[in-house]
């Protein structure tokens, strides 16, 4: 009787995973620290019972060393790379590994964080990262050998390890990294992540709705655009949405911030689980401004 073949993570015709996923980041990180000889341990992919949401990768000190140096976590590129049960996940087992950094990536992004700050409650976000690389505009992990996605990885990947080793070796000072670029970058994100979420959502109501469709088409005449019901056409009304919805809710806390007696400060509470939940509150505290003014920003236009 043949023997029965073991699929290969690399297959193309298998649809990947995280873990398949990582582990071709993995490959490309052993690649790159022996061709650069770079003194690091060759990275591991972690194995994990069927419990776990998904693998983590360890790199070590050295390549004579045991003694975990960084842990990588992965989502798949839909998820915001801030993700909070990600982070946690990350921080986790750097905490359990002794690691001096963990990463948090979807494979678009690599965030990169020192531990021993993450653990502290009084630091921000951004003191608690070391520094930010982009990996590439992946969509979808299926697609990660491709060269237009793997090449720009690997060179991420490349600076990435090339500035772990120096940082932790003391050959380079830890980067500052610039708050404004920052966050900026966190907006983006943000929207790129809810972005996703309305697309489907516009879609189905085009689908199901016919008068949906044609405000739709109205609205898109009204911006000087065309609608033909292709993919890109449900991106851009999700992306407007999305980015609407983001700038509404800064605004509102830069002008609660100057307004403390009039404005209610805008808080989700963690009771709150439902969708129609989430707009009656947001329409209640935009409703507030609109009594002070601003009808540009928060009058509800059919986006």
């Amino acid at each position: 009787m043949p023997k029965k073949s073991i699929p290969s993570p690399f297959d193309s015709t298998l649809h990947k995973t995280e873990r398949s996923a990582v582990s071709i980041l993995v490959h490309w990180m052993r690649n790159i620290i022996d061709e650069n000889n770079i003194d690091l341990g060759p990275p591991d992919v972690e194995t994990v019972d069927k419990k776990r949401k998904m693998p983590d990768t360890v790199i070590y000190r050295s390549k004579r060393s045991k003694k975990a140096l960084c842990v990588i976590e992965a989502k798949l590129p839909y998820y915001d790379v801030f993700n909070e049960e990600l982070k946690e996940d990350a921080l986790r087992k750097a905490n359990r590994n002794k690691a001096e950094y963990f990463v948090t990536t979807n494979f678009r992004q690599f965030i990169w964080w020192k531990t021993k700050k993450a653990n502290d409650p009084n630091l921000t976000e951004e003191q608690q990262i070391i520094e930010k690389f982009s990996l590439s505009e992946i969509e979808n992990v299926d697609d990660i050998e491709q060269v237009r996605y793997k090449e720009p990885i690997k060179k991420a990947l490349n600076d990435f390890l090339s500035k772990l080793y120096k940082v932790s070796t003391g050959v380079e000072q830890v980067p500052k990294l610039a708050i404004d670029e920052f966050l900026i970058f966190r907006l983006q994100e943000k929207i790129r992540v809810l972005s996703k979420y309305y697309k489907i959502l516009i879609e189905e109501q085009c689908h199901k709705d016919s008068k949906f469709a044609r405000k739709l088409k109205i609205w898109f005449v009204d911006q000087g655009w065309s609608f033909g019901w292709q993919a890109v056409d449900f991106d851009r009304a999700a992306h407007q949405t999305a980015y609407l919805l983001i700038n509404k809710i800064l605004f509102y806390n830069l002008l609660q911030a100057k307004r403390p007696n009039e404005l209610d400060i805008l808080e989700i509470p963690e009771s709150l689980t439902k969708g129609s939940g989430l707009q009656n509150l947001l329409q209640f505290n935009f409703k507030q401004v609109l009594n002070i003014d601003y009808e540009t920003i928060y009058t509800a236009d059919f986006i």
